[in-house]
Order: structure tokens, then sequence, then C-alpha cells
């Protein structure tokens, strides 16, 4: 597996935005605000590896 499959990241996302929502008490809008900054930056770690990736076959 060379990067995280998008459906792993979605998952831990929500599994972070449902962790946030039991135990820190946040409102639906914020668990939502979580779930999509996690998944942003997931992505944009799975985007930098496989552009040093694809640098480093060159």
């Amino acid at each position: 597996m060379k990067t995280l499959p998008f459906a792993v990241g979605f998952v831990v996302a929500f599994g972070t935005g449902y962790v946030c929502g039991e135990f820190f008490g946040f409102p639906w809008w914020q668990r939502l605000i979580t779930v999509v900054v996690i998944v942003m930056a997931l992505e944009g770690a799975n985007q930098a590896v496989g552009r040093a990736r694809a640098r480093k076959r060159r």
C-alpha cells in the first residue's frame, strides 16, 4: 500500500468526530468541522507522500 486509502481516512475522521462529541461535548457542527479538517489533513499528507515518492523515482 503506497498511500492511505480515502475510505480509511474517512473512517478515522468519523471516529475522531465521535470521540470529540462523546468525551469533549462537541455539538454537531463542531463534529462536522472536525471530520472535514481531519479528512483534509490526511488527504494532504497522502498527496505529499505520493509526490515525494514520484519525485524520488525520477
